[in-house]
């Protein structure tokens, strides 16, 4: 894969960036999310009812596998933890009763600040770490769980490697809520979301694309925030510019093309999703064990018509692979 990085040397030049790529990049994802953290769950509720399907999953494929003989003392690594979201929905599926302690690591403080408001009443022991993966040197663990993290991840081959010289023998790797590369830009996705998106235009139902959904969040964040005309685009740029990162402001598409580097149809960045073959080609430790697709017309299930849910589920539960999110479970052979 190319240096995803190199693609934001326009945007660093007409924002005044004389620091280096890595430098940039760190500095606009981990102030970002420190700012976000404080509305993170309630901006993103949309993604409740899936996350905890897609995990439900998940955590019952690798039970299948593992049955009967399912050991009482899995060690879990959530990397990329943000506010314990993901975590808490893995310990609510069948599997989390085998779980005994969770390591949970972000380089956001924010995000870890709201994590450890959550993991205290999960009932088991865990611990914080604000660094980043390359921090972890001799420890393992039996699962290690990323959601909503790989397509933020420049080098995304050299962070797979890490991943697999953290796993213990025969354990497992999970990881959902990325693009799908393999799909999004197939005539079928693309034919999906425009029946999507002419529906609601000719049932005049409320929208959910880009300005519109960028617009109800800038609105939330200013209600919870009081803070007048500022959102929290205007709290990342403040900040950015204080530490001397930028020289004028971005935009909010700017800064999620730093942010969110592989997802689709932002400028500035790789932003192609993340393939299967590539996974497998990075992963070849370990063995796939289960691979899913959600958001099959653009949307989270929460979102969507009635008529529009009903075939979600249905091509959820046939385990369709074509949607918008790509999630999967892999084993160290």
């Amino acid at each position: 894969m190319k240096n995803d990085l190199e693609n934001l040397q326009p945007l660093m030049s007409k924002r005044g960036v004389k620091v280096s790529q890595e430098v940039f990049h760190k500095a606009v994802n981990t102030i970002f999310h420190d700012v976000e953290s404080k509305y993170y769950d309630t901006l993103h509720h949309d993604m409740d009812s899936s996350l905890q399907e897609q995990v439900d999953l998940l955590a019952d494929d690798i039970l299948k596998v593992i049955a009967p003989n399912v050991p009482g003392q899995f060690i879990l690594l959530d990397v990329g933890c943000g506010t314990g979201m993901s975590t808490d929905k893995l310990l609510k599926t069948r599997l989390g009763k085998y779980i005994s302690k969770v390591y949970l690591l972000d380089t956001s403080k924010g995000m870890l600040k709201q994590c450890a408001a959550k993991a205290v009443n999960w009932g088991i022991p865990f611990e914080v770490i604000e660094d980043d993966i390359f921090s972890l040197k001799n420890a393992k663990f039996d699962l290690i769980l990323t959601c909503s993290v790989l397509h933020h991840i420049p080098n995304l081959d050299v962070f797979l490697g890490k991943i697999a010289s953290l796993q213990k023998e025969r354990g497992f790797f999970i990881h959902l809520h990325d693009s799908n590369g393999d799909s999004v830009f197939t005539e079928n996705y693309v034919n999906r979301k425009n029946e999507l998106r002419n529906f609601k235009k000719t049932k005049n139902l409320p929208g959910y694309f880009s300005k519109i959904l960028i617009d109800k969040i800038k609105g939330k964040i200013k209600r919870f925030t009081g803070i007048g005309k500022k959102d929290y685009i205007d709290e990342v740029n403040e900040k950015l510019m204080e530490q001397g990162i930028i020289k004028t402001p971005m935009t909010d598409v700017e800064i999620w093309s730093v942010t969110d580097l592989h997802v689709e149809d932002l400028p500035n960045h790789y932003g192609k999703g993340i393939s299967f073959a590539f996974l497998q080609n990075q992963l070849s430790s370990y063995n796939c064990i289960s691979r899913r697709s959600y958001r099959f017309f653009g949307d989270l299930k929460m979102l969507l018509p009635p008529s529009f849910r009903e075939q979600e589920e249905k091509w959820i539960s046939e385990n369709k692979l074509d949607g918008h999110e790509l999630s999967a479970v892999w084993q160290l052979k």
